[in-house]
């Protein structure tokens, strides 16, 4: 079985961290985890033909499958389709999906992970206490009736994160505030804010379902950076959710981050890439994009090759930062 929807979507053209064009396609996008059943040669040719169907009939221009893990059959056909059907020319690389098991108790969690790791979760609980002792407090929302303020609260910290720079932020995602509605009106979403004085400084929101807890959006205030503000916040929800006994598995969502390898157990390796039409303006598109982007990644080797890559990102970033 999978779940997709077909809608018209910008396919992103991406030059290091511009993205000079966006051109509209209609897709089949696939959605994240939404492929279930066994990993076989006939399923996977049902479920092909069926996702293909679409794309057969002119009503869709390309199948987007969204972080599909690296070891299935699935992804070995993506990578390398038939017939019609035309590979990305600009496939994002793999990267490594992080998540926890939860024991019965945050010390039994804390033997799981290395022991540097240990003691910074301490330094950082208790660089935390002196600076702002019972000032700070981090509240769990979870009613329905709670959403105004955790739309409220929430979107004053992303106003002031990078992400808002990136237009990634809470308040321009267009599926970000639905998500978190939704999420507690059914009684799923679990809505972390850090206060201090009152003042919301650091925010992680995420969803539960079947035993597991499911990343789906933080963000900190960045005059809050020095002190680990959001790492704080996600280590009180690992040693709240260990004595949880509707929760074993804490999914730290899709990303790369620190703080998901150092605090993870469990990991895999996942891409999300395109499977484009053979008509022309598909194929167009997939050709123009997987040109410029190749002149992107040999301007970054470049770059990199000099020793500026770093430079130059940390520059950025402190722009961004200032921006938001």
């Amino acid at each position: 079985m999978a779940v997709s929807r077909l809608q018209v979507e910008n396919i992103p053209v991406r030059f290091g961290l511009a993205t000079p064009l966006s051109p509209q396609l209609r897709v089949v996008r696939v959605s994240y985890d939404g492929v279930s059943g066994e990993d076989g040669a006939e399923v996977r040719a049902v479920l092909l033909k069926v996702l293909g169907r679409p794309v057969g009939d002119g009503e869709a221009d390309a199948i987007f499958f969204d972080h599909e893990r690296d070891t299935t059959s699935l992804f070995k056909w993506v990578a390398q389709p038939d017939g019609m059907l035309r590979r990305d020319r600009s496939p994002r690389r793999s990267a490594t999906h992080w998540a926890a098991d939860l024991p019965g108790d945050f010390e039994s969690y804390l033997g799981l992970i290395s022991k540097n790791e240990r003691r910074n979760i301490i330094s950082n609980r208790n660089k935390i206490k002196r600076s702002f002792g019972s000032s700070c407090r981090i509240v769990c929302y979870r009613s329905v009736d709670d959403y105004p303020t955790v739309e409220k609260d929430t979107a004053a910290i992303a106003e002031r994160t990078y992400h808002k720079a990136l237009g990634v932020s809470f308040v321009d995602q267009f599926w970000a505030k639905p998500l978190v509605q939704s999420g507690l009106q059914a009684g799923l979403a679990r809505c972390y804010v850090m206060y201090v004085d009152d003042k919301p400084v650091a925010f992680y929101h995420g969803l539960s379902w079947q035993g597991t807890y499911f990343g789906s959006m933080m963000g900190y205030d960045p005059d809050y950076a020095t002190y680990g503000a959001g790492r704080f916040v996600v280590q009180h929800i690992i040693a709240e959710l260990c004595v949880d006994p509707d929760i074993k598995r804490f999914d730290f969502g899709v990303g790369e981050l620190p703080y998901k390898s150092r605090l993870g157990t469990d990991s895999w390796d996942e891409s999300s890439r395109y499977v484009f039409s053979g008509r022309f303006r598909p194929a167009a598109i997939n050709g123009l994009r997987g040109a410029i982007e190749g002149i992107a990644r040999v301007s970054d080797a470049t770059i990199a090759k000099l020793g500026l890559r770093e430079k130059i990102k940390a520059v950025w970033w402190k722009r961004a930062t200032k921006s938001a």
